[in-house]
């Protein structure tokens, strides 16, 4: 093998692992000050250890502390740690454990003053072991912040309701997540149908990145729900298991207004005097019939409307009506329609979203294509010149 190909693969092997590490500096209390801290039932006592250890901006230190003759503790022992005389926890009774992760936070001093107090009034002896650790990491994190989703404050009746679930890894280390969100047996008590999109996610979730999760749901009810509970797990680079549950919204149900949806379905880019054909795609959602609907066009070029009355539109029909337009300069132009129609004895109207269609030759697009890359080309050149 090359050895020029064999030193790009040992270089890509060892700025992998240097990438995947999770850990800056380490030591432990018996490097810091040999020995097991012991204390006697009955008694109290405190001991420093000063650190110096390598960081960076991303990068938490952390103390990792662990008994030797642990026993589940229902009273009487109190642990509190101090970095530089200031307080930063205190571990009391039942939540003592075998192993204690502690965050002690970011320091840009040297020689750091570590202090440990310990008050025993239950364990026969209390040794905290001399392997404990102390070491600065890069850690997974995700905030409440970085978990939540979104959704509208108001929907209506038998209509797509959009949720998005969002889930962001801020810290700089990657974890392994599960997020399980809409249950069945939510989805059943609430009165909603999951229409479609994906409710649950498992999988790695690099650090700095983040995910989404969109699905809809719908309802027949006139009412007012919370979202769906989404609950979320993951494991920080302790082996630490973090669980969240996500803040719900809540979305009001009404009636909707306007009987009729509508869509239009165009190319948005078209040619000068090329007639270009169209759809104005008419829903009535409702559970009425809507009669004499008239279809107003706007467009500021040329537009001809295959049919603009429609006598009636059943519930649930969606009518199709062709419409060509043509343009006779390239510029942006403007399309839009106007329907008025008859609900009962009520006159309703309703205006489509306004939409622009850019003319414009194809000649053109290309000539700015290649004086693009003519540009990018030059620029290519004179770097490869300078190196």
């Amino acid at each position: 093998m090359n050895y020029k190909y064999f030193l790009l693969i040992i270089g890509i092997i060892l700025i992998s692992n240097s990438l995947l590490a999770t850990t800056i500096d380490e030591t432990t209390l018996n490097i810091l000050d040999k020995g097991d801290i012991v204390v006697e039932k009955g008694s109290s006592f405190c001991k420093d250890f000063t650190f110096n250890l390598k960081s960076d901006e991303f990068s938490e230190t952390y103390f990792q502390l662990m008994l030797k003759n642990y026993i589940p503790i229902s009273k009487g022992v109190i642990i509190n740690i101090k970095v530089n005389d200031k307080n930063i926890t205190e571990i009391i009774d039942k939540e003592i454990k075998e192993k204690n992760i502690i965050k002690l936070g970011k320091f840009d001093s040297i020689d750091n003053k570590l202090e440990i107090c310990i008050e025993n009034n239950f364990l026969p002896r209390l040794i905290i072991d001399s392997d404990s650790l102390i070491g600065t990491y890069y850690n997974s994190k995700i905030t409440d912040e970085d978990f939540y989703q979104d959704a509208p404050s108001t929907a209506y009746v038998n209509t797509l309701i959009p949720i998005t679930i969002h889930v962001r890894n801020s810290g700089y280390a990657d974890t392994f997540i599960e997020l399980k969100n809409a249950s069945n047996l939510f989805i059943y008590n609430s009165n909603l149908e999951n229409v479609s999109g994906e409710t649950s996610f498992e999988g790695l979730l690099k650090a700095q990145s983040e995910i989404k999760i969109d699905y809809f749901v719908k309802t027949d009810s006139n009412n007012t729900f919370a979202t769906p509970i989404a609950n979320l797990k993951y494991t920080d680079v302790f082996n630490q298991e973090i669980t969240k549950k996500i803040k719900q919204k809540i979305i009001t149900i009404s009636e909707k207004e306007n009987a009729l949806e509508n869509h239009i379905d165009i190319q948005k880019i078209i040619v000068p005097k090329e007639e270009q054909t169209g759809h104005l795609i008419i829903i009535n959602n409702s559970e009425k019939e809507v009669t004499d609907v008239y279809i107003k066009p706007y467009f500021n070029g040329e537009i001809i409307v295959s049919q603009e009355k429609i006598n009636l539109i059943r519930p649930k029909d969606v009518v199709e009506i062709p419409f060509i337009i043509k343009t006779y300069k390239e510029g942006e132009h403007t399309l839009n329609f106007t329907i008025n129609y008859l609900e009962g004895e009520n006159v309703k109207n309703i205006g489509t979203q306004t939409i622009s269609i850019n003319s414009e030759n194809p000649d053109s697009s290309e000539n700015t294509a290649i004086t693009i890359l003519l540009i990018i080309t030059v620029f290519l050149f004179i770097w490869i010149v300078k190196i």
